[in-house]
């Protein structure tokens, strides 16, 4: 998993990235107005892109340095989802009303996107089992009831 886990979450940024540019780039007069949180919603969500970024090109030269990793890749796992579920809270929060109502293709890949980041808490070892895992072998913590 730990190969798996720490090149998808660079991947994964990567595209996290492309998401938040496509954000930034103005609509047409037919857009809605951005909403007066839109700075803190944009800039929450650049906050947690930037700081998977950095926790998986840690991951990354690591392992390119032939280092093995043991539970610590479960940061990245959790990570992840946090900056997916962010960025798309954000597409949909800047994008609304169009996100929910309109029928056209961009909107409908929004939807996708959003729907999709709903699941990145679940698959691969869902948050709270990588939490677990956190706690216990990172942090030494004693074994929950």
């Amino acid at each position: 998993m730990q190969f798996e886990r720490g090149a998808y979450a660079w991947q994964r940024q990567a595209d996290l990235r492309a998401r938040l540019e496509e954000l930034l780039t103005p609509r047409g007069p037919e857009a809605p107005a951005p909403p007066p949180a839109a700075p803190g919603i944009i800039g929450d969500a650049f906050l947690r892109y930037y700081a998977l970024r950095a926790k998986c090109r840690g991951t990354l030269t690591a392992l390119s340095d032939g280092q093995e990793l043991g539970p610590e890749i479960s940061v990245d796992k959790v990570m992840l989802g946090i900056a997916e579920q962010t960025v798309a809270d954000a597409a949909r929060s800047l994008l609304w009303p169009p996100f929910v109502t309109d029928d056209g293709d961009d909107a409908a890949l929004s939807r996708r996107r959003w729907s999709y980041s709903r699941i990145t808490t679940i698959y691969g070892g869902s948050a709270e089992v990588q939490r677990d895992l956190i706690a216990e072998r990172l942090l030494g913590l004693p074994r929950g009831r």
